[in-house]
């Protein structure tokens, strides 16, 4: 006989052993375990504890394969601040995203690169090199208004524009010249047309960057090196 405590009602019961009763206070079914498999889940119970306890951050493995992009991204944005702080690197700035793949495929050199990594590499090649030259730009155009109140070699390119359209429509005998060109006069007008002008030249940009990133990128997964990983 074996001696043992109802689980619900607390009340003191003798079972036989191997046995299915019920409780004769609460009605709760009695079940025991055998000593074989209490063995056995204390076996299995054993590797498991030791299994959670061993893995840990320190011992799990990375896919060499997949991109890391903390150390992708730390080498977009060094290769895209050179093109961007000098000007006449600018042309060659679609080369960036080519580049800082390649200096990422020679520190990872099992990284699986295709071309629609290339083209988000050369995406964000392209909108931190827009974002420098911008901010460069805007910086240069301010001090230039400050100290000379006017930037005059853009202001005359402006005018010069301008003066252009006038022309053509007076070549085609349109009525009022002053009236019809007089909101070129407004200077939120000209702003205007600056900001549309810029947004139309870094979509054009972006657009040509993204897809000498995915041609760059293409390239490297058709390589015999790259074809075998």
């Amino acid at each position: 006989m074996i001696a043992r405590t109802c689980p619900r009602c607390h009340t003191h019961l003798e079972l036989e052993e191997s046995s299915l009763v019920f409780c004769f206070h609460c009605g709760a079914p009695q079940v025991l375990l055998s000593q074989e498999l209490r063995d056995v889940a204390e076996q299995q119970q054993a590797p498991a504890d030791g299994a959670d306890g061993a893995a840990t951050p320190a011992t799990q493995q990375l896919d060499p394969t997949v991109i890391q992009w903390q150390p992708m991204l730390k080498l977009v944005a060094g290769v895209s601040a050179c093109f961007g702080l000098f000007s006449f690197l600018l042309p060659l700035s679609l080369f960036a995203p080519a580049i800082a793949m390649s200096l990422y495929t020679s520190r990872f050199r099992q990284a699986r690169v295709t071309a629609g990594l290339g083209a988000r590499i050369g995406l964000l090649c392209g909108i931190i090199v827009s974002a420098v030259t911008g901010t460069i730009g805007a910086i240069s155009s301010l001090i230039l208004r400050v100290r000379s109140h006017g930037d005059s070699a853009f202001d005359d390119a402006f005018r010069t524009q301008i003066q252009q359209f006038r022309d053509q429509l007076t070549a085609q005998h349109t009525p009022d010249v002053a009236g019809t060109t007089a909101f070129l006069n407004i200077p939120e007008f000209r702003a205007g047309m600056m900001l549309c002008g810029a947004a139309l030249m870094i979509a054009i940009f972006l657009g040509v960057i993204s897809a000498a990133g995915a041609l760059a990128g293409y390239t490297r997964s058709r390589a015999p090196g790259r074809a075998a990983l």
